[in-house]
């Protein structure tokens, strides 16, 4: 299985975005403290756990409370509104799928997933 990386500064969310170029990649933003959180981490560790062997997707997370301003320089930048859980997939260093919430389940990446 591949690792999740824990992400808490700028420059590893801007070497996330630039691999994404290469080969997808997925952010988590978790928050340590949401019932509701706890239960997305738990679907996108099963997903991540399911990645082909070779040269499978990346797999990040951001803890949203020790990283308040990475969360909201990652709004910023993708555009996307900060929510908490929330998936981001990103390609071509863009964000081409997100989910929150009851929205993050192992189905629903598998989906989002699957190569263009």
């Amino acid at each position: 299985m591949p690792g999740i990386e824990i992400v808490t500064q700028p420059s590893e969310w801007q070497a996330l975005r630039e691999l994404s170029r290469t080969r997808p990649v997925w952010l988590l933003k978790h928050s340590t403290t949401c019932g509701i959180s706890a239960a997305a981490r738990r679907e996108y560790e099963r997903f991540a756990a399911t990645a082909a062997p070779g040269e499978p997707p990346r797999f990040a997370l951001v803890e949203v409370q020790p990283s308040r301003a990475l969360c909201r320089q990652i709004a910023a930048e993708t555009g996307i509104p900060h929510e908490s859980p929330q998936v981001l997939l990103l390609r071509g260093g863009e964000v081409v799928w997100n989910a929150s919430h009851w929205g993050i389940t192992t189905d629903a990446l598998a989906r989002a997933g699957r190569p263009v």
